[in-house]
C-alpha cells in the first residue's frame, strides 16, 4: 500500500475537522486578533473566552493546514490564508458549517439518489423559503454576508470589462445588498438604476449605504418591469434548476423592448477532466453543493445556451472577468426556435 496516498486520502476523510474549525476561528474573529501582532495561546484563550488547551488543539490543526503560523512554541500569527477569514471569506467559512448545511449534506444519498434538494427534504422547505423563516434570522444574516463575499471580487471589476454608458434604464435582477448597482450607478451618473428583490432583502437595505439608486420590490417568478434597457441578472441562474431558470429569464424577457439587453454573470462548468484551474474545482465543488443545498446547478455552455433559447434568447458577446465569471450579453431572438 503505498502510504502517502493513504495519507492523503485520510486527510480528505477528516477534513470537516478544518471546515468546522476554520468556520469557528472566523466566528472567534481569531484573525482580527491577530491583525496587528502575533499572540500566545493565553491571550487568544482570554479574548476568545475559549478554553486554551483545547483551543491550541484547533489552532495547531488550522496550523497544519497552512492556516496562520506557529512562530514559537503556543504563539500564532496570521498569514495569507487566515486574512481571508478577515473580510474576504468571514462569513462564508460560517455559513458553510451552519446546522442547514450540516443536515443537508448528511443527506447526500437522497440528493444523489433523487437528483433533488436535500435542504428540501429535511427541512420541508426550499432553502430560500427556509433562510425567510422568521425563526431563522440569524442565519439569514450571515448568509446574505457570505453571498456579498462571493460577489465582491467580480464585483469590483466588472464595470472595468463592460461598458455601461449606453443605457439609459438598468435593472439588478436579485441584486441583493445593492452595492453592485450602486458601484455602477457611481461611475455613470446618467444612469436610471434600480435594485429589484425580495421585500425582506429591500427592507433590510440601509438607503445610507447606497448610491441613488431605486429599490423595488418584487418575486422575479410574478413579474418583472418591462421598461428597462438592460437587465442584470448576477449569479442568480444557478440558484435554480432549468426550468425555474427559464421562467425567471422569460419574466425578463416578456413585452421589453427587443432592444433591450440582457446581462446574465455566472461560472461556466468545464467538463474537460485534464483542466486543474481553481476556477473550475471551484464551480465542480459549486455544483453538487447547488444540487443538495438549492437543486440548482453549474451549467456547461451548451446548457446556458440551450436555457437562453429556451426563454427566447441568444448570446450576442461573453466577456470572461478574472475571476472566471462569465458576462454573456444576450439579446432577443425574433422567433423562438
Amino acid at each position: 500500500m503505498n502510504r502517502q496516498v493513504r495519507k492523503e486520502m485520510m486527510k480528505m476523510i477528516y477534513g470537516y475537522y478544518v471546515s468546522f474549525s476554520i468556520g469557528l476561528c472566523a466566528k472567534l474573529e481569531i484573525p482580527e486578533l491577530l491583525q496587528n501582532k502575533a499572540q500566545t495561546i493565553e491571550e487568544l484563550s482570554q479574548k476568545t473566552e475559549m478554553n486554551k488547551e483545547a483551543l491550541l488543539k484547533m489552532m495547531r490543526l488550522l496550523v497544519a493546514n497552512n492556516i496562520f503560523t506557529e512562530i514559537s512554541a503556543e504563539s500564532f500569527k496570521n498569514n495569507e490564508m487566515s486574512k481571508t477569514l478577515i473580510s474576504e471569506l468571514k462569513y462564508l467559512s460560517q455559513l458553510h458549517v451552519s446546522q442547514v448545511f450540516q443536515e443537508s449534506w448528511r443527506n447526500l444519498e437522497y440528493s444523489i439518489k433523487n437528483e433533488k434538494s436535500a435542504t428540501k427534504y429535511v427541512t420541508g422547505n426550499s432553502f430560500y423559503n427556509y433562510l425567510n423563516l422568521d425563526k431563522n434570522q440569524e442565519i439569514r444574516d450571515i448568509f446574505d454576508k457570505a453571498m456579498v463575499e462571493i460577489q465582491s471580487e467580480d464585483g469590483r471589476v466588472i464595470h472595468d470589462y463592460y461598458d455601461f454608458s449606453i443605457y439609459k434604464k438598468i435593472y439588478d435582477i436579485g441584486g441583493g445588498s445593492g452595492k453592485f448597482l450602486s458601484s455602477i450607478k457611481r461611475k455613470y451618473e446618467h444612469i436610471s438604476a434600480t435594485l429589484f428583490d425580495t421585500e425582506k432583502v429591500i427592507n433590510k437595505i440601509n438607503p445610507n449605504s447606497i448610491a441613488d439608486i431605486s429599490l423595488l420590490k418584487g418575486d422575479f417568478f410574478e413579474s418583472i418591469p418591462n421598461d428597462g434597457d438592460l437587465y442584470i441578472l448576477r449569479h442568480i441562474i444557478h440558484n435554480w434548476g432549468d426550468n425555474e431558470a427559464v421562467q425567471i429569464l422569460e419574466e425578463c424577457v416578456s413585452e421589453t423592448s427587443h432592444e433591450a439587453r440582457f446581462l446574465v454573470i455566472e461560472m461556466v462548468l468545464d467538463t474537460d477532466s485534464e483542466k486543474k484551474q481553481t476556477k473550475e474545482e471551484i464551480t465542480i465543488y459549486r455544483d453538487i453543493h447547488m444540487l443538495v443545498a438549492l437543486e440548482g446547478k453549474q451549467r456547461t455552455l451548451k446548457e446556458f445556451e440551450g436555457i437562453f433559447s429556451s426563454a427566447s434568447l441568444e448570446i450576442e458577446d461573453i466577456i470572461l472577468l478574472p475571476s472566471g465569471m462569465n458576462i454573456f450579453k444576450l439579446k432577443k431572438l425574433k422567433h423562438k426556435n
